[in-house]
């Protein structure tokens, strides 16, 4: 008997490919000697890279991809604008004489990403981007992203967060259907790879379960009785969360980076955190980051209207993160890398960059109205992949606008609208 391959649709593809393409290379870098953050910038181009054959090995590049849309989506609004600002920082940059690697690299994110929104605006109906899978289809895709991801956790890496992120929003979905069984395997990602977790993408997770069982549920004439339950329950949530954690906490394996942000956030919430501690030490560098933004920000009228421009970066002799200062290519007196999104983006463009986090955060406010009031859609795991890859980027700033699905997601999202 003849077993045949499904087709699936290009979205799903490209997801199988390059989540095949991230996991190889980090598995080759690393028996290269590259640590763990040595190696991101280096796989961020290869991603990139692979992303750009795989779009123009299927469709042919208009002129068009050029030019700005004319459609009035805040989508389209954010792009134009944040391709305008980069060409203005950019130049910036150039004035400062920022460092020649970062100032193209930043300025090359937003071209590409730039370049494949525009390229998918064009053409995603004609080559059918997305589109609902049949039951074949799913348990295809499935089974290999789990392969994938079993394949990472043996070799004890981190699963691309695009691919585990996008599974659970596409669970969410199916959830939604009543697709209970296949919305379960659509899970499994997540699961295997929840000990080497980190805060975002548990938040991310937490956020989902709070779709699942309201989404539909409330509308606006009861989103006030809604808005008072939900107060209610955070209050008494807050007030056992301590005693919650410790019981998780202890129960875990001492080892997991799971159990190690767990101890971060119950220290927290005790108020008894020691910021001196190893287990503090990623959230007090998060807090040293924004202050020094701060200060370079209202240091002059220029800084305040222009940042530091594209290529910036903070002095960071005196960190204490290791990990931050290993991932510095030029060194730690050249930090490029600021965690926290808004202050991230106030430090390449400030004022300017205030004013993109406002149309950020009108799109991330949008798609929450969409996901939580207007019912079912086909389009639904792509809404939820955005809010959510926002969301994921919002303590890890640079994973927004280096990884390509979200600009691809973006597009197709915009035609939409």
């Amino acid at each position: 008997m003849k077993i045949s391959i499904p087709k699936l649709p290009v979205y799903f593809e490209y997801i199988i490919f390059i989540s095949f393409v991230e996991i190889f290379f980090f598995l080759l870098l690393n028996s290269l000697g590259f640590q763990v953050f040595q190696l991101v910038p280096y796989l961020r181009i290869f991603v990139i890279f692979f992303t750009i054959l795989f779009i123009l090995k299927r469709i042919k590049m208009p002129l068009s991809v050029l030019s700005f849309s004319l459609n009035r989506t805040i989508e389209n609004k954010i792009m134009a604008f944040w391709f305008l600002i980069s060409v203005i920082c950019f130049i910036v940059g150039l004035l400062r004489l920022n460092p020649i690697l970062y100032l193209f690299t930043d300025f090359f994110y937003i071209i590409i990403g730039y370049f494949l929104f525009r390229l998918i605006q064009i053409k995603d109906k004609k080559i059918q981007i997305y589109y609902q899978l049949s039951t074949r289809q799913e348990f295809f895709f499935i089974g290999i992203i789990i392969f994938l991801t079993i394949i990472a956790t043996i070799f004890k890496i981190i699963a691309p967060s695009f691919l585990i992120i996008f599974t659970m929003c596409y669970s969410l979905y199916l959830f939604k259907e009543k697709n209970y069984k296949i919305a379960f395997f659509y899970l499994i990602p997540f699961f295997l790879q929840i000990l080497s977790a980190n805060r975002a993408l548990i938040l991310v997770f937490m956020v989902l379960i709070f779709f699942a069982f309201t989404s539909e549920k409330i509308s606006k004439r009861n989103i006030t009785i809604f808005s008072v339950s939900s107060i209610v329950i955070f209050i008494a949530l807050f007030y056992f969360l301590e005693d919650i954690l410790k019981v998780i906490i202890e129960a875990m394996d001492e080892s997991s980076t799971l159990r190690h942000r767990l101890v971060q956030l119950q220290s927290v919430f005790s108020g008894k955190i020691n910021w001196n501690t190893p287990s503090a030490l990623s959230l007090k560098q998060r807090l040293v980051e924004i202050n020094l933004v701060i200060e370079f920000w209202f240091s002059s009228v220029f800084n305040f209207t222009f940042g530091g421009g594209l290529g910036a970066t903070l002095d960071g002799s005196t960190f204490k993160d290791k990990g931050v200062v290993a991932s510095a290519i030029l060194g730690k007196s050249h930090i490029h890398n600021i965690h926290v999104l808004p202050f991230s983006i106030i430090l390449r463009y400030g004022f300017l960059g205030l004013i993109f986090i406002g149309l950020l955060l009108n799109l991330f406010l949008k798609y929450f109205k969409i996901i939580l009031f207007e019912g079912k859609s086909y389009l639904l795991p792509l809404y939820l992949f955005v809010f959510c890859w926002i969301l994921y980027s919002i303590p890890a700033a640079s994973f927004l606008w280096t990884t390509p699905l979200f600009w691809l997601t973006l597009s197709v999202n915009s035609n939409e609208n």
